[in-house]
């Protein structure tokens, strides 16, 4: 289950997921309530960032948009981890984005639009609000991206 949830997160970088038949309809949200979590010189400059209901037992899909100053290159990882009560580990994945729908390497200078999709394990209690951190690496260990939110509600 984490591996599938890691390679959607990752293809939380590049991949559309889809949603379980649970929810009817599916809210999009922008970057409020996400921040980012590390200096502003990261290569990946967020301009927006949405995502779908987190719902236990189906997917959500994430979308990252922002300007790319540095390469991506063939190696390059998403690591997401989301806890509850500050220590419970709900989610905790690694994935490649390269194999994962990106097409590496993915050019600097343009404006970029990355989607990845995950799995919400269906064990997951509904209502309760998890810390989640989210984090782009390259190739070579440098920091791509960071965004946290603190009060990630579980539909």
């Amino acid at each position: 289950m984490r591996a599938t949830f890691v390679a959607t997160v990752l293809s939380a970088l590049f991949a559309v997921g889809s949603a379980s038949a649970a929810p009817a309809a599916l809210a999009r949200r922008d970057l409020s309530g996400f921040t980012v979590c590390s200096a502003s010189t990261d290569p990946l400059t967020l301009t927006g960032l949405t995502y779908t209901d987190v719902v236990p037992g189906s997917n959500v899909t994430v979308t990252l948009t922002g300007d790319l100053t540095t390469e991506v290159t063939a190696g390059a990882t998403a690591h997401v981890v989301a806890t509850w009560l500050g220590f419970i580990t709900v989610i905790d994945e690694t994935v490649d984005i390269c194999s994962s729908g990106a097409t590496c390497p993915v050019e600097p200078g343009t404006g970029v639009s990355i989607s990845f999709s995950f799995g919400i394990p269906a064990e997951a209690p509904s209502g309760v609000t998890v810390d989640v951190v989210a984090q782009g690496y390259n190739a070579d260990g440098s920091e791509l991206v960071c965004v946290e939110n603190t009060a990630f509600t579980v539909a």
